[in-house]
């Protein structure tokens, strides 16, 4: 049994709004944008994120479950980090852009910005779902 798609919609905002309380003020201040900028740029990738992140987190589950036959809330330690990677690299894919519209910096800028989100969402993408899949795990069909 893998998680409904109310539920992974949840899992998305939920883990997008902790994001964006937090990393607004961040962007702002590293790039010298206006906080109403940073706003902005923050809530249109995270938009896109929250899409790809019940996109790809079905997939890796499925994916997880076929290889492994592990549940959602039962991945090890090595699964949380590929999981966190993967998703952090196939997200610059869809931020990159978004970085660059929204604050007007060249591709050099918005990707290393990208790459700075990168490394605080990898450590933040691991605990998020760890304590997410204790909260709420997935239960094994009777």
């Amino acid at each position: 049994m893998q998680r409904s798609t109310s539920e992974r919609l949840f899992q998305a905002v939920l883990y997008e709004l902790i994001a964006i309380a937090f990393l607004t003020p961040v962007y702002s201040w590293a790039f010298d944008m206006p906080l109403d900028n940073s706003l902005a740029t923050m809530a249109m990738t995270s938009l896109a994120v929250i899409i790809w992140a019940a996109i790809y987190n079905t997939i890796f589950d499925r994916v997880m479950y076929a290889r492994t036959g592990r549940l959602a809330h039962d991945k090890t330690a090595g699964l949380r980090f590929l999981h966190a990677t993967l998703l952090e690299v196939t997200i610059t894919f869809i931020a990159v852009p978004i970085i660059m519209l929204m604050s007007g910096v060249s591709i050099w800028i918005a990707l290393l910005a990208d790459i700075l989100f990168s490394l605080i969402f990898a450590v933040y993408t691991y605990v998020f779902y760890y304590i997410y899949d204790r909260l709420r795990p997935v239960r094994a069909p009777a």
